[in-house]
């Protein structure tokens, strides 16, 4: 029965403390800063791609340079 643990040393993306993972983990934070960071992802809405366009003819520019 092999009853070893791999770990390895990861620094916290947020707060730069070291800690301790298992190695095959994808944990980026430590203990103290995960929930925080899983709360600012929920809380995070990303907002809808806007486009402006210009629907008006070259004739209405008034000035501006046209290419």
């Amino acid at each position: 029965m092999n009853n070893e643990l791999k770990i390895e040393l990861k620094y916290c993306e947020r707060c730069g403390g070291l800690w301790l993972r298992r190695a095959d983990s994808t944990e980026a934070y430590c203990i103290a800063c995960a929930p925080e960071m899983r709360e600012m992802a929920v809380a995070r809405k990303k907002q809808p791609a806007t486009s402006t366009r210009w629907n008006r003819s070259k004739a209405e520019l008034r000035g501006i340079a046209c290419a």
